[in-house]
Parts: C-alpha cells; structure tokens; sequence
C-alpha cells in the first residue's frame, strides 16, 4: 500500500508539474507585458508538481481500496445481477450511440458518452431494484 502511494505521487508529480509548466507558458502568451516568462512558466511547474503529489494518491489510490473493499463486502448474486444489468445498458448505449451520433457537432460527440453513462447506470439500478423479478425469470419452478 505505502509503496503503491509513492509510485503515483511520483506519477503525479511529473505528470502534473509538466502540464502546470505547459499551463503557465500558454496562460502567459495572453499576456504581452511579460517578456521573460520562463521564471513565470517554471513557478507554475512547481505548483503543479506540488499539487500532483498531494493530490494523487486521492485521485487514484484511495478510491481504488474503497472500491475494492467494498466489493469483498458484497455478496455474489447483487454482484452478479449488476454485471448483467450493466452490460444490457451497455448494448441498449451502443446501440443508441449510433444514430446520436449524426446529430450536430457538439451533440454528437457529447450525447454518445452521456448515453453511455445514462444507460449503463439505469442498467445497473434496474437490475438491482428489479433482482426478484430477474430471478424468477432465469429459474425455473417446477
């Protein structure tokens, strides 16, 4: 655990300190009174930099233990029935994605990824809520 948090701090203060040093150069541009802006652009790496390391284990580390803890906590047939539930909103998304995706320009690069979203989580929400039913349908009572 406490090696996997360094690993990303290390991640994200490269990471973070090379996009702040890129941020910086072009938020600089906008302004033509400075002419040496590399202290400027260096000072915005910096910051960068300390944020990835404070914030990376946040962003990815954590989330990832809560995740998995409380999975190990779930028992097997809700996990089974959202995994179904998941994949059939995934197919109706896919299948919907399509023709969204002749829309105008910002809706259809927006709208697929919403749909996707939308149907994957209403999947999910369905077969949970509506497990009962799921099971009475995939067993059989003689």
């Amino acid at each position: 655990m406490k090696t996997a948090v360094r690993i990303f701090r290390v991640i994200g203060l490269i990471s973070f300190g090379i996009a702040g040093y890129f941020l910086g150069k072009e938020i600089l541009q906008l302004i033509p009174s400075i002419t040496n802006q590399l202290p400027y652009a260096v000072g915005a790496a910096v910051v960068g930099a300390l944020l990835g390391f404070l914030l990376m284990p946040y962003i990815t580390v954590y989330p990832v233990n809560w995740i998995r803890n409380y999975l190990t906590k779930v028992s097997g047939p809700p996990l089974l029935y959202s995994l179904i539930g998941l994949v059939i909103g995934l197919v109706i998304a896919a299948l919907a994605s399509f023709p969204i995706s002749f829309l105008p320009e910002p809706l259809s690069s927006v709208l697929p990824f919403a749909a996707v979203v939308l149907f994957g989580y209403l999947g999910v929400a369905t077969a949970i809520n509506r497990r009962k039913n799921c099971l009475r349908f995939t067993c059989r009572h003689s």
